[in-house]
């Protein structure tokens, strides 16, 4: 089953050919060639409600003069938040000597550039009235509105009603037109989860207003009035406005979440001046619970090296190193970021009453509760098999022996206008045996985030109870991603199950080869409980019984048990000493998030804090 995202094959900006091994390195942080003065009159226009709640220019200029003063008193305190932050002491590599691509979108802080002092986090409008909040990151008003403001500020599901939008004509200004992508980007969102976009009728007063008026932005939920998302020029992928539109339905960016330390190293000494404030923490005062995971794949992350001082390193290094180029891709939303979704508009109670037994970490479908939405590697109704190609030939299931294999896989073209192609295989070894997989060559285009091709391995991640949130299958997360020669390439890495799902993504060509073979768990015993980083797999507990692929031991999850999970961990210590270390990843007694002291679940920097609220 296709669900991500197809990324728009558009010409952005006038850039010179793709050219392998470029030495020339992009400009860090964006910098305006606009006076003050100008930049604030831009703002004005750009940020302007339609309708009801537009302001006049005097009133517009003052409330974005409370909001650079809040943004300066809030780098304040990011700057102390990232001192007294526990350093890891992770390595910080240069970033891969990138290619450039004809047709590479503009990073948000190039895109945005003329507004950035006027943003949060590079590309969240905030109302004047919320500035206090902004300013101290208080919660003092967070148990009385904690409810009420935040299903104001939700839209209105397709049980409920519609979402309206507006189309400004300036959107087909200058090539390539937006509105194509704008429509594709709602069109995601609509089939995906339980919300309906229709066009804006005479007598809606809320709704969205997508403007070209420069850069990529939006605000954070249902704001009152016809509010702007910006889809300027360089913000012209269907993901990247499926971002945008995220925001307004009420995402956070993922690298902001409370329990982001487990996960990622913030290089301080990298970030520009002045643009601190854009990696600060939540608390666990400002965000409601999580319900999926830390996902360094979700498209609401930064890329690596967002608002970076030096474009040769990293403002952001993944504590696993194999994840490093999965952050801020450009394909589309991720798996947890639809998930997220459809928990936080309550769209899957759409089918609690549904018999629909679901593997692999998948869930019923909102739109249709007899089949299910899966994780990427997985397809069939009930994610029970490999997922159909796309435009091309696929992969197949593969067994791994305790002898060496190769596999070497082409996918996509260098034609610019070709179809998109995705290709899937599936490793599996013995029961109660590991996949060990080394990817020895892959050639294609090299760019920050894989965001032409990629090839991801899904190695396993913990299962279980982890902070609260019920993590049913080691493949519900982003994998592993490669696209550059320096990806960590001629390093073993070992699955925690008996199966490998392999993911070849093509909008350029790509060439990748793998050999694989089969191996031991750690701390393997014969009961198949494995105790580090593995899971503990009942054999052929699939209540549905379906003819796909059968993983021997591994039962896919499928009881669908909140209190009965498929796999558990016990005091997952994957650290520094451990082969599947995988480049540095200090999990230190893995709980999903050890320095986090709250007790009930991990935050969700997704949903609405008391910075957004305008409703109360």
């Amino acid at each position: 089953m296709k669900t991500l995202i197809v990324l728009s094959i558009v010409v952005l900006c006038t850039i010179a050919p793709f050219v392998q091994g470029q030495d020339g390195l992009p400009s860090a942080v964006g910098k305006s060639n606009k006076t003050e003065a100008e930049r604030k009159v831009k703002a004005i226009k750009a940020f302007r409600l339609k309708g009801r709640g537009a302001k006049s220019d005097n009133d517009m200029a003052a409330g974005l003069e409370k909001v650079k003063s809040a943004l300066k008193k809030r780098n304040v305190r990011a700057k102390a938040q990232l001192k007294a932050d526990r350093k890891r002491d992770v390595e910080v590599k240069p970033n891969p000597k990138y290619d450039q691509r004809e047709g590479t979108p503009d990073s948000f802080e190039v895109a945005n550039a003329d507004l950035l002092e006027y943003l949060l986090e590079g590309d969240i409008v905030i109302a004047p009235e919320n500035v206090a909040a902004l300013e101290t990151g208080s919660n003092s008003t967070r148990k009385k509105r904690k409810t009420i403001s935040n299903q104001l500020m939700k839209w209105p599901t397709a049980a409920e009603g519609y979402i309206p939008y507006l189309l400004d004509e300036g959107l087909s200004d200058d090539t390539p037109d937006k509105v194509p992508i704008v429509l594709e980007a709602m069109k995601f969102w609509e089939d995906n989860t339980c919300l309906n976009f229709e066009p804006a009728k005479a007598t809606d007063i809320d709704g969205l207003y997508f403007v070209n008026t420069g850069g990529c932005w939006s605000s954070l939920g249902k704001q009152g009035g016809m509010q702007p998302v910006g889809i300027g020029y360089g913000c012209a992928l269907v993901a990247i406005a499926a971002h945008e539109i995220a925001h307004a339905l009420g995402f956070y960016h993922e690298q902001s979440r409370y329990d982001r330390d487990s996960y990622v190293q913030i290089n301080t000494q990298y970030i520009a001046t002045g643009m601190e404030q854009n990696f600060l923490k939540a608390t666990a005062g400002e965000m409601s619970p999580y319900t999926t995971p830390y996902d360094y794949g979700s498209l609401m992350h930064y890329s690596s090296d967002s608002l970076t001082n030096n474009a040769a390193y990293p403002t952001i290094t993944a504590l696993d190193s194999s994840y490093q180029q999965a952050m801020g891709q450009r394909k589309g939303p991720s798996f947890y970021d639809v998930r997220e979704m459809n928990d936080f508009y309550n769209c899957n109670a759409l089918c609690a009453s549904s018999n629909t037994v679901c593997q692999n970490g998948g869930y019923p479908d909102p739109r249709n509760c007899a089949k299910c939405k899966c994780p990427d590697g997985f397809g069939g109704q009930f994610c029970e098999a490999l997922p159909a190609a796309d435009n091309t030939a696929n992969g197949a299931v593969l067994t791994a022996t305790t002898t060496m294999q190769t596999l070497t896989a082409t996918v996509g073209t260098s034609v610019f206008f070709d179809a998109i192609q995705n290709r899937y295989w599936h490793i599996k070894s013995a029961p109660g045996t590991a996949v060990e997989v080394t990817v020895t060559a892959i050639a294609g285009v090299c760019s920050k985030g894989c965001i032409w091709n990629f090839l991801e391995l899904k190695m396993g991640r913990p299962v279980g109870i982890i902070n609260g949130i019920n993590v049913k299958s080691p493949f519900e997360g982003t994998g592993y991603r490669y696209c550059c020669a320096a990806d960590n390439l001629n390093k073993a890495l070992i699955s925690t199950t008996n199966l490998v799902p392999v993911i070849a993504y093509g909008n350029d060509k790509l060439t990748f080869t793998i050999k694989y073979r089969q191996g031991k768990h750690r701390n393997y015993n014969n009961n198949n409980n494995y105790n580090n980083g593995s899971a503990y797999y009942n054999n052929n507990n699939n209540n549905n019984n379906n003819e796909g692929t059968d993983y021997n031991n591994y039962d896919g999850g499928a009881d669908n048990n909140d209190n009965n999970v498929s796999a558990y961990y016990n005091n997952y210590n994957d650290g520094a000493d451990n082969d599947y270390n995988n480049g540095g990843a200090d999990y230190n007694d893995y709980n999903g998030g050890a320095d986090n002291s709250a007790n009930d679940q991990d935050l969700l920097m997704h949903e609405f804090d008391t910075l957004c609220d305008t409703a109360g």
